[in-house]
């Protein structure tokens, strides 16, 4: 029997491939890639990704590339879009499309996956695909309409948490979902090395990086290192770094490789999540995690997973936060959270054991009946 045909849809996937390519990419993205890599021995695995200036059709390590749509705005180039992701779409020739976080491709993967009778797998990437308006109020009615309408083309919707299936029945009335964790390789044992305050993150609102910044200012005896590249917004980015000039204990970078990025979450002594809101812990947390760095989260707790004393949730107090993270700086008990956070890792988000868990989940979608 011929292996089964997985397709992953995603924009800006393509610079995990070829490092080359220096365009921006976050954690949906990594998620992919990192599934992708555990599956292709399983499948025939490809991906459909944004036009960066290569050519039509590439491959890495046995995972097939097609390009597809210029990731630009305007009206010009929506009227593009539709026709070379319908190109790409058809030269995959997958039986079963991914696709995850908000975006045209939900409603352009679930309309052809409809239309050329192809299984639809959406991943909920954030809190706010499942809210009753949260992507209404960030991203405006006509976003809003075209997911909605995409996610009901979709044959399964794997969410997080138990708190994202929650409200996905409740506001989208879908029943149909199941939840799985992210998942990432996990160190045996901590970096013995642990010197400074690690902020990761694309420079978006939500985000909110300057309250990062207030705490270098406030901690002056404990060094902070921000890893913060450009969001959609230039303006609000140009504001965001200038705010660091002049703090002495804060080093503001605006880009770092992937395969870099992970010595400086094994040297960081505390990782600090100050979003207003995620889609579950994001693969920057996941990642400090995984080689011991303890948490200190601001606003997300999905499914209370801080009983697992891999750090704090501070519960929207930034004075606590503050507090935590001196705590961390200074404790003699550091070791006790930095083994924690690796048990946790192994024990809910080990990339062998999701990956095979999803692989089992394809396979029964697969041969399941409309």
């Amino acid at each position: 029997m011929d292996k089964i045909k997985v397709c992953f849809v995603s924009t800006f996937a393509y610079p995990l491939f070829d490092k080359r390519c220096k365009a921006g990419f976050g954690g949906a993205e990594v998620q992919l890639v990192e599934l992708s890599k555990r599956l292709k021995d399983r499948f025939r695995v490809s991906f459909i990704v944004g036009d960066f200036g290569q050519g039509d059709k590439k491959e890495f390590n046995g995972i097939k590339i097609f390009r597809s749509f210029k990731p630009k705005r305007g009206i010009v180039n929506y009227a593009r879009i539709f026709f070379d992701f319908w190109k790409s779409f058809k030269n995959t020739k997958s039986d079963v499309y991914i696709q995850r976080s908000t975006s045209y491709e939900t409603f352009l993967t679930g309309l052809f996956c409809k239309i050329y009778k192809k299984k639809f797998i959406y991943m909920v990437a954030h809190d706010i695909d499942v809210n009753k308006d949260g992507l209404r109020k960030m991203f405006g009615p006509f976003v809003n309409f075209f997911f909605n309408r995409g996610l009901s083309f979709a044959d399964l919707i794997i969410c997080q948490n138990r708190g994202q299936q929650k409200n996905l029945m409740k506001y989208k009335g879908r029943r149909d979902s199941i939840v799985m964790k992210k998942g990432i390789d996990v160190a045996s044992k901590m970096s013995s090395k642990k010197n400074y305050a690690l902020w990761v993150g694309r420079c978006v609102k939500w985000k909110q990086p300057e309250l990062f910044i207030e705490l270098a200012k406030k901690i002056e005896n404990m060094d902070f290192l921000m890893i913060c590249p450009q969001g959609n917004d230039k303006k609000y980015f140009d504001s965001v770094k200038n705010k660091t000039n002049g703090i002495e204990n804060l080093k503001f970078l605006d880009f770092v490789a992937k395969e870099q990025i992970n010595e400086h979450y094994s040297k960081a002594k505390v990782f600090v999540l100050t979003s207003r809101y995620e889609g579950d812990l994001p693969m920057t947390v996941l990642e400090s995690l995984a080689v011991g760095t303890p948490i200190v989260s601001l606003n997300v707790n999905p499914d209370n997973v801080f009983k697992n004393k891999f750090g704090f949730y501070c519960k929207g107090d930034a004075i606590n936060m503050e507090k935590k993270i001196r705590f961390l700086s200074s404790t003699n008990k550091y070791e006790d959270y930095s083994k924690k956070s690796i048990k946790y890792m192994k024990e809910n988000h080990d990339i062998g054991m999701i990956g095979k868990i999803f692989g089992d989940v394809i396979e029964r979608l697969r041969w399941k009946r409309k």
